[in-house]
């Protein structure tokens, strides 16, 4: 929830509410929300932190079956970017006794800029990433209007290269983009919850 999430995709910074990339990235994120409800078997544990200079927790876990009516509401902006601080308060969730049966983990870290608080504040955000994956969470990132992750010099190239987990970086423009970004890590995250055995019907020949 930095200050450019008020801003659109064109980077113009006076622009209604409805235009803002916040309030596409909620409504992206909702769906993937309700998609997610909706198709899991079993239990849909749920968390959301929110970052800008420093990291807060919007949403402790709940289990979205037992609680269908929950969605996304964020319309506050606050300034800076501390990427760092918003994993590091993703790996306190993953650790609570809440999850801790759960097998398969995943973090959706969405930011439309580079991190600049603290003391060499990229570095610091990948030690965190790191940790994250190292203990078995899968990390997927969404680069809201960052540019391209081909470019070598560009945030989004960073996120694909130094955050996310291997395959699962998303480039995102505009509100579409987040959420095809979002279609896609649900698609992932249900074939990877999923048990499924694949067998060859085919003959010999």
């Amino acid at each position: 929830n930095s200050n450019s999430m008020k801003w659109n995709a064109d980077h113009n910074q006076s622009v209604p509410e409805a235009d803002r990339r916040l309030t596409k990235a909620v409504a992206a994120a909702n769906k993937f929300i309700e998609n997610y409800r909706t198709n899991m078997s079993g239990k849909a544990y749920l968390s959301v932190v929110k970052f800008a200079g420093s990291a807060s927790l919007k949403q402790d876990w709940i289990d979205l079956k037992t609680n269908p009516s929950w969605r996304l509401t964020e319309r506050d902006t606050a300034s800076s970017t501390n990427i760092a601080a918003g994993l590091n308060l993703a790996q306190t969730q993953l650790k609570k006794s809440t999850v801790s049966n759960v097998k398969n983990k995943y973090v959706i870290l969405l930011t439309d800029g580079s991190p600049n608080v603290g003391y060499n504040p990229k570095e610091n955000a990948e030690s965190q990433a790191t940790t994250i994956k190292d203990n078995k969470s899968i990390l997927y990132t969404i680069g809201y209007g960052l540019g391209s992750s081909n470019n070598t010099s560009s945030t989004n190239y960073w996120l694909k290269n130094k955050i996310a987990s291997p395959g699962c970086h998303n480039d995102a423009t505009t509100g579409d983009d987040v959420e095809l970004a979002f279609d896609k890590i649900y698609e992932n995250i249900k074939l990877l919850s999923s048990a499924w055995e694949v067998s060859d019907p085919m003959a010999e020949h």
